[in-house]
């Protein structure tokens, strides 16, 4: 069910996603894992539609499941969400240190992708925030190469692919990821501009 909702929400449909993934949260039986996944996508769409009380509130839901699960993957995954939310909702400082508490548990669970997609996090609400550009850009630049090294390995799962781009990609693991790899690459290379920093983006593979 929340590949369906996924499916729907990188195709844009929104308004589909957000009914479907209602609908599997109110499903009794529902995996700790799933329900977890599920208001993460449910959230992104909300973001989307510019529902960010909604989104707040699926964010919160996801860091209280987080904290009584007492493992790090989970708790990477909600902060990865709230700091979202915080950044759209202009509250750069406090998406800062939700996106550093996600860095933070992300390494501790030794998930690749979830380490990847904290470091874009962060190095997004860094940059918001303007107060340290050259470490935003070299946030930016390891979470690009952490994209790229997971699209060479095709060890990314499909279904975990953030929608941070707009185009809809094929069903395949690796062109999705290819699109995230890509936007994390373009995102490091224009704060690269911004600051003058020296480090240079890993370049997008073939």
């Amino acid at each position: 069910m929340a590949e369906r909702v996924g499916d729907l929400a990188w195709a844009g449909q929104h308004a589909q996603a957000i009914e479907l993934a209602t609908a599997a949260l109110a499903t009794a039986g529902l995996s700790a894992g799933n329900r977890l996944d599920l208001l993460d996508l449910r959230a992104e769409s909300f973001i989307a539609q510019g529902d960010l009380e909604q989104a707040s509130a699926d964010a919160a839901e996801m860091l209280d499941f987080a904290n009584r699960a007492k493992t790090p993957g989970p708790k990477a995954q909600a902060r990865n969400r709230l700091a979202l939310v915080q950044m759209r909702k202009g509250e750069l400082k406090a998406a800062v240190a939700s996106a550093t508490a996600a860095l933070k548990a992300a390494r501790q669970s030794k998930q690749v992708p979830l380490e990847a997609l904290s470091l874009f996090r962060l190095a997004e609400a860094q940059f918001r925030n303007r107060t340290d550009f050259e470490q935003a850009v070299r946030d930016a630049v390891r979470a690009a190469g952490l994209f790229h090294k997971g699209v060479r390995c095709g060890s990314f799962p499909w279904r975990a692919a953030p929608r941070i781009v707009r185009q809809k990609p094929t069903r395949r693991p690796t062109p999705r990821w290819r699109l995230v790899a890509t936007a994390a690459t373009c995102m490091a290379w224009a704060m690269r501009s911004t600051c003058s920093c020296s480090m240079r983006p890993t370049t997008v593979p073939n």
